[in-house]
């Protein structure tokens, strides 16, 4: 129960410090933080988040993410605060005017996925998975689940940011030649 208010509290404060002008569904801390502002939307996901791999028609298996998003062996979870995905947003686009203007100037459209991990001597690493789709924005499973697409070119895309060093790193976009 502590829990469940502390988190309704942290979520209340920035709704009030920003104006009333983000809407939350989820406010657990172990489970998936979807919001929604004024420029963009996206999922922070949780400590228990895992990706659902499917193998079969019967089987789908479970995967922790550090395992697939973090290069290092001595990697743990972390749940970024929305005041730092706020700021980030705001440099994304001036980090992505000098790769993809494409991106750049449709990047209000992206809905955005947020995994956040503690690498080395306890640099913050948050990966950030974006796609333009409106089919699997609709359907909602991005609120819980990995999006992963092979190809798609400039409509989907991911990048790092490092919270220490303020700076964007490993960009990835699909299909990009």
């Amino acid at each position: 129960m502590n829990k469940i208010l502390t988190a309704t509290f942290s979520i209340l404060i920035v709704c009030f410090i920003t104006n009333g002008q983000i809407t939350t569904e989820l406010t657990f801390p172990d489970s998936n933080l979807v919001f929604k502002t004024d420029s963009f939307e996206g999922v922070i996901y949780g400590n228990n988040f895992k990706i659902r791999q499917k193998m079969d028609s019967l089987k789908t298996i479970e995967i922790d993410p550090l395992r697939i998003f973090a290069k290092s062996q001595n990697s743990m979870r972390f749940v970024p605060e929305l005041e730092s995905i706020i700021q980030i947003e705001k440099e994304l686009k001036s980090f992505m005017t000098n790769k993809d203007i494409f991106i750049s100037d449709s990047l209000n459209c992206y809905t955005k996925q947020y995994l956040g991990y503690v690498i080395g001597k306890g640099d913050s690493i948050i990966y950030i998975n974006c796609f333009f789709d409106n089919k699997i924005k609709e359907q909602g499973f991005w609120k819980g689940n990995h999006v992963l697409v092979y190809d798609g070119w400039h409509y989907y895309f991911n990048v790092r940011y490092n919270l220490r060093t303020k700076t964007f790193f490993d960009l990835f976009i699909n299909g990009f030649r």
